[in-house]
């Protein structure tokens, strides 16, 4: 940079630290999920025959629930992840019954209280949220089995170290389609082929 104007120094670094920022964000937001061919087929439950897939965008539920279920939740958490994620799975099983949030700008929720198992960090405290006008009113007494797939986020205040929400039918092209099962009963039970 030597021999530079001035102006061309600042543009220059200004280019450089657009770049390193537009890399970190990336590497933050690009996170793998491993393809249903990667997931052992002991693992995998079939889906229904009358489902309809949006380019094989339906990730099964699991048959039981291990903490390799909760890996990519726990490695976000290790990573210490602010930003919200799609495609990310939990199970676990309820601490208390839900609860249901009134009204807010969108609508009401049901949320559901977790004890997840994270392999290597142990049990935590995790949020399932359901919109009641999206994913009708998903409701699980205390003690349930509860299964999520939808976007992750990570609210720093509270009690629980994660959540999940968006576990419906996907409304946006990066996000598989989501869903939430409580004690055996899958919310929604299939999906429309995205638009």
């Amino acid at each position: 940079m030597l021999g530079m104007r001035p102006k061309h120094v600042l543009v220059a670094i200004l280019v450089i630290a657009l770049y390193v920022i537009s890399r970190v964000l990336a590497h933050h937001s690009a996170t793998p999920v491993p393809s249903p061919a990667a997931v052992p087929a002991s693992s995998r439950a079939s889906a229904p025959a009358s489902a309809t897939t949006r380019n094989d965008r339906d990730v099964p539920v699991p048959q039981t629930c291990t903490p390799d279920v909760n890996q990519k939740l726990a490695a976000l958490l290790a990573q210490q992840t602010q930003n919200n994620v799609d495609n990310v799975m939990v199970c676990g099983t309820t601490i208390s019954p839900s609860r249901t949030q009134r009204g807010g700008e969108h609508g009401s929720h049901e949320v559901l209280p977790l004890v997840v198992n994270l392999p290597g960090a142990g049990s935590k405290l995790v949020e399932v949220v359901t919109n009641d006008d999206l994913d009708g009113a998903v409701r699980a007494p205390k003690g349930a089995q509860v299964y999520a797939y939808g976007q992750a986020f990570f609210d720093r205040g509270s009690r629980f170290v994660a959540g999940i929400h968006d576990v419906h039918c996907s409304t946006h092209r990066a996000a598989d389609n989501g869903w939430v099962v409580v004690d055996g009963q899958k919310s929604p039970t299939s999906c429309p082929a995205y638009r």
